[in-house]
């Protein structure tokens, strides 16, 4: 009943310094009466920092500051970069950060009363250091495929990034030109910011030119505000398959490692393939080697290659893991009846470094010729003789309208194109008998 409130809103510079009293007069003559006077100062708010200047690891106190004390009891609310920092919510007005960090901490701080929102103090730049940081510092890629350099910097908030870029590092400290004008990544090369300071250089298409050191650079709006960091190194590498022992003889056990000239940066994983096509037992490994417990002749010797999972385009080159000459016949002796027909099948070996250029029959004579006859040319089986060749390891020889002529040893004899490459290997006994 007896108490009444002023309140003005929006105040003003002009209002400070005024002095207010209440006043009030009653119905007797005499009846006025005065106050005592109340003076108001009005204040902004102001966030200093202590040290001014900012390194790396220091701890930081951000006071938020008046010229007189607010009255009320105030709460206050702190900001980095406009957004309230969740763990700051208290009655002090002071802000700590027990050590500055590069990634976190720089930027504007304001700060505000709780309840009073809506008038917080200017921001002010807590500055940091010039830095490029880079993740991570050196890669290694495979030849044809893709790579990305990530760089992160930073800068006094008080700048402004104009140009950023990356170049190449040559010996002699120059060639600080932008890789976007340069004529050997035309069509291969990307930019990309990811955050406000956060840039990325992808390079596709990766040739054994493009091992170089690269260098991310920034400029910003103020003078001297020009900055370079140090390297990060890309090496081009392509994928080969190592043979261990290199002299390989049946019943070895063989060791096939998938090499590279440095260690891939994408933890990979790989597949093997024999004769072009995948290993099921090799599809996903994160070992780069593929053990064979004991070459055969039949299933485990020939070309080898590898690739890294996701990059199958990219084999290495095919390896061969040689085995023996052989030849096998199945059956290894027949018994036939005379006018009727026959085959006699066989199955060789050879390394596989080696290629084909002759396969025939022919039979065994007792003087051990060197050069026997083929019997698609002997006057003898003229029109009763057919060579099959099933796949590339198997040959037979039909003969047909069988005489008791026809009963002898018989050999599967092959040449390739190298120098020597010359087998022949046991026989198959046929017999030809009356009805």
């Amino acid at each position: 009943m007896n108490n009444c409130t002023l309140r003005i809103k929006n105040l003003r510079d002009s209002d400070t310094g005024e002095q207010y009293r209440f006043r009030f007069i009653t119905d007797d003559p005499k009846g006025k009466w005065n106050g005592d006077v109340v003076s108001m100062t009005l204040t902004e708010l102001q966030v200093l920092f202590n040290p001014a200047t900012v390194k790396k690891g220091d701890k930081v106190t951000l006071t938020c500051k008046t010229t007189c004390s607010l009255s009320n009891n105030p709460t206050y609310i702190w900001y980095r970069n406009s957004q309230p920092l969740s763990n700051s919510n208290t009655t002090r007005n002071t802000l700590s950060i027990t050590s500055f960090s590069i990634d976190e901490d720089a930027g504007y701080y304001s700060c505000a009363v709780r309840g009073n929102e809506d008038h917080p103090s200017p921001s002010v730049c807590v500055p940091i250091g010039w830095s490029v940081t880079y993740t991570p510092q050196s890669t290694c890629a495979l030849k044809g495929s893709s790579v990305e350099l990530h760089s992160y910097y930073t800068y006094p908030c008080d700048h402004t990034v104009a140009k950023a870029f990356w170049f190449t590092t040559l010996v002699d400290g120059t060639g600080k030109e932008d890789l976007s004008g340069d004529e050997h990544y035309q069509g291969r090369l990307d930019y990309t910011e990811n955050n406000k300071n956060s840039h990325t250089l992808t390079i596709r298409n990766l040739n054994d030119g493009d091992a170089k050191s690269y260098s991310f650079r920034f400029i910003t709006d103020k003078t001297g505000g020009k900055y370079s960091g140090a390297i990060v190194e890309l090496t081009v590498t392509e994928l080969q398959v190592l043979v261990s022992p290199a002299a390989v003889r049946e019943g070895d056990n063989v060791t096939l490692t998938c090499s590279t000239t440095c260690s891939l940066s994408t933890n990979p994983t790989y597949i093997w393939y024999r004769n072009s096509q995948p290993l099921s037992n090799s599809n996903t490994t994160s070992s780069n080697t593929l053990s064979v417990a004991s070459v055969s002749r039949v299933e485990d010797a020939d070309f080898y290659s590898c690739a890294v999972r996701g990059h199958e385009d990219l084999p290495s080159p095919s390896v061969c893991v040689p085995s023996g000459w052989s030849v096998t016949y199945t059956p290894q002796s027949i018994c036939a009846l005379k006018g009727s027909s026959v085959e006699l099948h066989s199955y060789y070996t050879y390394p596989c470094d080696h290629t084909v250029k002759e396969a025939f029959w022919c039979t065994t004579r007792v003087d051990g010729d060197e050069n026997p006859q083929d019997l698609t040319l002997d006057e003898h089986y003229k029109d009763r003789v057919i060579y099959t060749v099933n796949n590339k390891n198997n040959h037979t020889l039909s003969i047909r309208n069988l005489t008791t002529r026809d009963s002898n040893n018989y050999r599967f004899r092959f040449i390739t194109d190298k120098e020597r490459g010359r087998y022949s290997d046991e026989n198959v006994e046929l017999i030809v008998t009356g009805n």
